[in-house]
């Protein structure tokens, strides 16, 4: 029968907390790039929204209303950026709540590391 003794368990032990401490440090920058991404997100999905607008209220003002045939490829291009926008930002958001809820799970971690 092998006996370890307590100096062993310790040294293996505190290899795996090591372990365990770089794992939380390498989460803690996750956590830091994600706030990063939830900060901007605001700009990445209003911001296009913005512009497609401005482009439809351009032909609506200047091409329907003073009637400049001219003027149809405003309302395509923000049409374009309006749905455009739409299809990428409906996974955005998807996934920006399914990292929120990990980052939640995250902080937990991080705090019962710290103790």
């Amino acid at each position: 029968m092998i006996s370890y003794s307590r100096g062993l368990c310790r040294a293996g032990c505190d290899k795996d907390m090591n372990k365990n401490m770089d794992y939380l440090k390498k989460e803690k920058d996750t956590v830091k790039v994600i706030k990063t991404e939830l900060l901007f997100a605001p700009i990445l999905i209003f911001l296009p929204l913005i512009v497609g607008l401005i482009f439809i209220i351009d032909w609506y003002n200047h091409g329907f209303i003073q009637g400049m045939a001219g003027l149809e490829g405003h309302l395509i291009i923000g049409f374009i950026i309006i749905f455009g926008n739409i299809i990428f930002d409906i996974p955005f958001i998807m996934s920006l709540k399914e990292i929120s809820d990990l980052t939640k799970s995250l902080k937990e971690i991080i705090k019962i590391g710290k103790k």
